[in-house]
């Protein structure tokens, strides 16, 4: 069986909504448990008591972050990321002292959040956070944890497999990648067929955004370890469907 979706926004997807489509589509043994999580806020307080956190993570405790960016001979430096209403990006200023610029905003909702700095105007990476977005390599990702984002959260138990697969397709004469999750104790040689899963994203990104941005993978081996979930191939597509 394959089952292809396309045009569904990604933030949507990447979370609560891909587990419940999941369990939509191939059924469960029991209900859906995880929260609902909530809107992010859309006014958050910037702190001014300075706290330590760790270089690579900007995430403190009770959903407050800070960011700390060193950039020497600059003269304005702002940070952007999805915590506004609906995870619409949002930018705040940050405080200069000597070389360095700093911000503390919270309290954030549990969740998966992307940000960028801006500095003098350019898009900048975090160079203290080594999460990736291969579709916009300014971007870096954090996990505020909670009850409401536990199902993004990584759990104890077995773990699917994320591969990279390349292809030609004579579709648009070239070589194109799509991303695989298999579940645990995937077999190639297994009698019956794995039902496939086709996720296509809908505006801009690419193929590795469901699990780069989403975490469709961690999403997955929760479901699976809860039983929750038919042992299944994933396949989050590249790209949007090719058009005549």
């Amino acid at each position: 069986m394959m089952i292809r979706l396309a045009g569904w926004p990604r933030r949507a997807l990447g979370a609560l909504g891909l587990a419940a489509l999941i369990i939509g589509v191939f059924g469960s043994s029991s209900a859906l448990s995880f929260a609902t999580p909530a809107a992010p806020a859309t006014s958050l307080l910037q702190t001014t008591t300075p706290v330590t956190a760790a270089a690579a993570d900007p995430v403190l405790s009770d959903g407050f972050v800070t960011f700390t960016l060193s950039a020497p001979g600059v003269k304005a430096v702002s940070v952007i990321g999805s915590w506004g209403l609906s995870y619409t990006n949002v930018a705040y200023p940050m405080s200069q002292s000597g070389a360095t610029w700093t911000v503390f905003l919270g309290p954030l909702t549990p969740g998966l959040y992307s940000y960028n700095f801006i500095v003098d105007g350019v898009a900048t990476k975090d160079p203290n956070n080594p999460s990736v977005v291969h579709s916009n390599p300014a971007l870096s990702t954090f996990f505020v944890p909670g009850e409401a984002a536990d199902f993004l959260a990584i759990h104890q138990g077995p773990k699917g497999a994320v591969n990279v697969l390349t292809y030609h397709s004579n579709v648009t004469g070239t070589d194109r990648h799509a991303t695989v999750w298999t579940p645990p104790g995937y077999s190639a040689t297994r009698d019956d067929p794995y039902p496939t899963f086709y996720l296509v994203h809908g505006g801009g990104g690419d193929y590795l955004d469901w699990v780069q941005q989403g975490r469709a993978n961690v999403i997955l081996d929760n479901l699976y370890n809860a039983r929750r979930l038919e042992p299944m191939v994933v396949v989050p597509a590249p790209e949007r469907p090719v058009h005549s």
